[in-house]
C-alpha cells in the first residue's frame, strides 16, 4: 500500500497514508506478541520434554566448568627437558635457590683457589663469619 502512494491523487493520499500506517504499526504489534507466544512456547517445550537431566533444559542444575588457565610454555618447556634427562637415567633435585660457600665447596674438600670459586661464578652477600671471612652464595644446579 505504501509504494502505491506516489500513484494515488493528492487529496486521497493523505487519508490512504494514515490508514496504511496504522495498519502496519498493528501488523508490528501483533507480530511482536507472536514472536515473543513462540520464545515462551519454545522454552516451555524444551523445560518440559523427557531432556529435562541434561543441563541444556534443566536450569537448576549447576553450570559447566569454566576452564580457568593452562600452564606457561616456559614451565611446559622446562617439564618437558626435565622428562628427557630423567628418561636418560638423571634425577632431577630441587634445592635451595641460593647455598652457602661452606655446603657447596668447603665440605667437598674444594680448595680456595679453585676455579669455580671465582667471583664470576658465586654471588657475594654484606656477611662476615666469625673468621672474618665472606661466605659465597652458590646457585645449585638442578640436575645431578
Amino acid at each position: 500500500m505504501l509504494r502505491g502512494l506516489a500513484d494515488l491523487p493528492i487529496e486521497e493520499r493523505k487519508s490512504a497514508g494514515a490508514a496504511a500506517n496504522r495498519i502496519k504499526d498493528e501488523l508490528a504489534v501483533v507480530l511482536e506478541q507472536k514472536t515473543e507466544a513462540l520464545k515462551i512456547a519454545t522454552q516451555q517445550q524444551v523445560l518440559h520434554s523427557d531432556d529435562t537431566a541434561t543441563a541444556r533444559g534443566d536450569i537448576t542444575l549447576p553450570g559447566r566448568p569454566v576452564p580457568t588457565g593452562r600452564i606457561h610454555p616456559i614451565t611446559e618447556t622446562f617439564n618437558e627437558i626435565c622428562d628427557i634427562f630423567v628418561s636418560l637415567g638423571f634425577q632431577v633435585v630441587e634445592s635451595n635457590d641460593v647455598e652457602l660457600d661452606y655446603y657447596n665447596f668447603e665440605a667437598l674438600n674444594i680448595p680456595a683457589e679453585h676455579p669455580s670459586r671465582d667471583d664470576m661464578s658465586t654471588f657475594w652477600i654484606d656477611y662476615q663469619n666469625e673468621r672474618g671471612e665472606r661466605p659465597m652464595l652458590y646457585a645449585p644446579t638442578l640436575l645431578q
